[in-house]
């Protein structure tokens, strides 16, 4: 799993914590994306998921294939 990760620390980190939410997730990586736009250089997302069995996985591959700062 590749990610978009800034090479230096950053200045804030947003966690997310998930199980069975992908559609949620999906819908909050999006706003996430429209209210941190220009400023990925000083953040980082982290998603935190309990071995889902839904599509979570591929909703944060997709955000991380967008450009979002994801950590997992």
């Amino acid at each position: 799993m590749e990610s978009t990760m800034p090479s230096e620390q950053p200045l804030l980190t947003i966690a997310i914590p998930t199980y069975m939410r992908a559609e949620y997730l999906k819908k909050n990586l999006a706003q996430l994306k429209r209210l941190g736009h220009g400023l990925w250089d000083e953040l980082e997302l982290l998603i935190s998921d309990n071995a889902s069995p839904d599509t979570t996985e591929l909703v944060v591959m997709e955000a991380i294939a967008d450009g979002l700062p994801i950590r997992m």
